[in-house]
């Protein structure tokens, strides 16, 4: 039907803009992500559409409640949505991941940090190399955290090492966090 139709040009649309993003930036992540919902949505039962949009939402949810400082609550809906993503084999998990890292730097004492850059360095350890972005953004927060604790030389090789993973990508506010970074060291 005409619903149908919409949603179809809507996938399309999103899938087009998904791959320029990839072109420009050279990471596949979000090409990736969308074409994973595209797959899902041609399936009879649909039930993987459904856990995948709800992983996105409660992936969306998460973040806002992080933004807000409601470590709590982020917490539970970021682990809901890692749940369901991983189930569906969704590379958004890692963006998830991520941000559940972030959660855990959140709690600013030794066992906060010491958790965020266990998640940090799993991230970077098995992320797929293509998602460049997750990998140079967990990198470089795990360089925050060696800076925080006053490990000021692993700081700027951890630094370096971010800098290179996120060469070329086209975001400029990352290279630019990175390069604020090292200048404040």
């Amino acid at each position: 039907g005409v619903g149908d139709a919409k949603a179809d040009s809507i996938a399309g649309a999103s899938l087009a803009l998904a791959r320029a993003l990839a072109r420009t930036t050279r990471d596949d992540l979000w090409l990736d992500v969308a074409s994973d919902v595209l797959k899902a949505t041609g399936q009879s039962d649909r039930a993987r559409a459904r856990q995948i949009a709800e992983g996105l939402v409660a992936y969306d949810r998460g973040r806002s409640e992080l933004n807000r400082f409601e470590l709590g609550s982020a917490r539970r809906s970021l682990d809901h949505a890692h749940a369901l993503l991983a189930a569906t084999g969704n590379p958004a998990v890692h963006l998830v991941a991520y941000h559940r890292a972030l959660v855990s730097y959140q709690g600013h004492t030794a066992a906060a940090y010491a958790d965020a850059r266990r998640r940090l360095q799993n991230i970077v350890a098995t992320t797929p190399a293509q998602y460049r972005s997750v990998r140079a953004l967990s990198t470089r927060t795990v360089g925050f955290i060696n800076q925080l604790e006053n490990k000021l030389d692993l700081a700027s090789a951890t630094y370096g090492d971010a800098i290179a993973q996120g060469a070329g990508l086209g975001d400029p506010m990352l290279a630019l966090w990175m390069r604020t970074d090292v200048a404040t060291l």
